[in-house]
């Protein structure tokens, strides 16, 4: 029924769109078309067909939906952004021992790489009780993004150091709903990964130097010790190392008189 009809009538809605690719010779294209909330992508092919009976020569108009495919290629580029912002933060917490003079540009690296509204990083400090003491929270925000709305989706996920959960991630979206596909999970968790081992190489070096200065004080102590004139001198150089070693803000050394049943006080620091 629709052979020999009018182009228009023929396209619908669609043919003030196609008409601009009807004045030229063959061609292959892609547009993007809108139906309410909706965009597709179209792969248009207009081949031109001449005829010995004819004047002008016809025209075939091919559309391919090819919207899965475009989304799948994106998907594509995005996971590659972000496991290349993932690499580069890797190479930076390498630089340096302190992962928080870098995490403003992972963050910002991270946001951009996989084209969300807000990263938010999360750590969780506890006190000697177990119990929640303080969050230390950092963040990237795109341009434009309201912190008094709410994310339209947003997904978090836990940082594990050593076996336990010291902070979390969580990626927003203001703009759109957004389904997170499979590699962007896993991409997230990889970086959700890259984060814990930081922090876990900042402890390790932290009580690497911690050791360190602990055997420097006490071979310290050892030395001056043995140079003492007398106890009280020697006691006062061990009193004073000690409360370095272990960072207390005084130190006490007393002795027991085992006659009087009392402490004699010898030095303090």
């Amino acid at each position: 029924r629709v052979i020999g009809q009018p182009f228009n009538r023929v396209a619908g809605t669609l043919a003030n769109l196609l008409d601009p690719y009807l004045r030229h010779n063959e061609q292959h294209n892609e547009i993007q078309i809108k139906s309410g909330e909706e965009e597709k992508t179209y792969e248009i092919s207009i081949l031109p067909i001449s005829s010995k009976n004819q004047n002008a020569a016809d025209i075939l108009v091919t559309l391919h939906d090819i919207t899965l495919r475009k989304e799948k290629e994106q998907e594509l580029s995005r996971h590659g952004l972000i496991m290349s912002a993932i690499s580069k933060a890797a190479e930076q917490f390498l630089k340096i021992d302190d992962w928080v003079q870098n995490i403003s540009n992972v963050l910002e690296n991270l946001g951009q790489a996989a084209d969300v509204s807000r990263v938010t990083f999360i750590t969780e400090l506890h006190n000697v009780n177990n119990s929640e003491d303080k969050n230390i929270r950092y963040e990237w925000k795109a341009l434009g993004v309201n912190n008094a709305s709410n994310p339209l989706s947003q997904i978090t996920l836990p940082v594990v150091v050593n076996g336990l959960h010291w902070a979390s991630i969580t990626f927003e979206e203001y703009r759109r709903e957004r389904q997170w596909t499979n590699m962007e999970l896993e991409a997230f968790q990889t970086a959700a990964s890259i984060l814990g081992a930081a922090e876990s190489r900042a402890q390790t070096i932290q009580q690497s130097n911690q050791r360190q200065l602990a055997l420097g004080l006490l071979q310290d102590i050892a030395t001056v010790s043995l140079q003492a004139e007398n106890l009280v001198a020697m006691a006062k150089v061990s009193t004073e190392r000690l409360a370095k070693l272990i960072k207390a803000d005084g130190c006490y050394l007393t002795l027991w008189d085992d006659t009087h049943k009392q402490v004699v006080p010898v030095v303090a620091y």
